[in-house]
C-alpha cells in the first residue's frame, strides 16, 4: 500500500505503529533506503511503540525514523506531534 500512496499522493509523513514489528520497520527502511528518491526521503517518519519494547524503539531510530515515541508519550502528545508534522506547531 505504501508504494501506491507514494505514486498517487505527496505524503508529508508516515506514522508507524511499531506493534507491526518487522512490517513497520520495513516501511521506515523503505523511505530511508539509499535508493529512495529525495521526495521519499523528505517524508517525516513518526514511530511509536510499547515502552517495554526498548529494542524495537531503538531499531526504529536506527532505521531512520525522525521521531520515536513510547505509546504513552505519543498518545499524550498526539495533537502537538501531528501539528508539528504538518508545520503548524
Amino acid at each position: 500500500m505504501l508504494e501506491a500512496r507514494l505514486a498517487d499522493t505527496r505524503p508529508v509523513a508516515l506514522l508507524v505503529d511499531l506493534d507491526k514489528g518487522e512490517d513497520g520497520l520495513a516501511l521506515i527502511a523503505r523511505l530511508r533506503d539509499e535508493r529512495a528518491g529525495e521526495r521519499e526521503k523528505a517524508i517525516r517518519v513518526v514511530a511509536w511503540g510499547p515502552h517495554v519494547a526498548k529494542e524495537l524503539l531503538q531499531q526504529a531510530r536506527d532505521s531512520g525514523a525522525d521521531d520515536v515515541y513510547t505509546r504513552g508519550a505519543f498518545d499524550h502528545s498526539m495533537s502537538a506531534i501531528l501539528l508539528a508534522v504538518v508545520g503548524r506547531g
